[in-house]
């Protein structure tokens, strides 16, 4: 049975971290790991596993791992059958190939398409910034995202970290 494995990795700083020290320490962290989480449901009749990572350096900077490391990621269903997982979106291919169609959507709602996968993989990174309210106070937390997905026949828990990624998509230029 086929499985779609996103796992999402995340960086998070607050803004007195953006000197080229702590620009240093950030990149250190690694972007793939091996996968720790089973499938936890079925879309696009496939197995679906979210396989999250984050590093918090506001925190106390250790790797966490688990369903709500570093925050909670935006999931949902599409009208079209299509799922979306913060600002990718999955469907299946309409070439009548065995793969899905893997998008990035930017702010204005627009989808650029990243590529297929069918026993391959994409690592596909973005920053950004949003902001957070705590006691009382409103501050800007900024954040690296690196979604490593694949649509693959068999589960390897060391699947990333075997090979380098089919398709790197940079999506910088797509955000604000």
């Amino acid at each position: 049975m086929k499985t779609l494995i996103f796992q999402v990795v995340l960086k998070q700083w607050d803004k007195s971290q953006r000197t080229d020290e702590h620009s240093a320490l950030r990149a250190a962290i690694e972007d793939r790991y091996a996968i720790t989480t089973n499938p936890q449901f079925m879309v696009l009749e496939a197995q679906c596993i979210v396989d999250q990572h984050a590093v918090n350096f506001s925190g106390d900077a250790q790797l966490s791992s688990g369903n709500h490391a570093g925050r909670t990621l935006k999931k949902s269903m599409l009208t079209n059958r299509a799922i979306k997982l913060d600002n990718l979106v999955i469907s299946n291919t309409k070439t009548g190939t065995n793969g899905v169609n893997l998008h990035f959507e930017d702010t204005q709602g627009e989808l650029h398409h990243v590529g297929e996968l069918n026993n391959n993989w994409a690592q596909v990174k973005y920053q950004w910034r949003y902001s957070v309210e705590k006691d009382n106070q409103i501050f800007w937390l900024y954040e690296a995202a690196t979604f490593n997905v694949a649509y693959v026949d068999e589960l390897d828990a060391d699947y990333f970290l075997k090979k380098a990624p089919n398709i790197y998509y940079d999506a910088q230029a797509l955000l604000p």
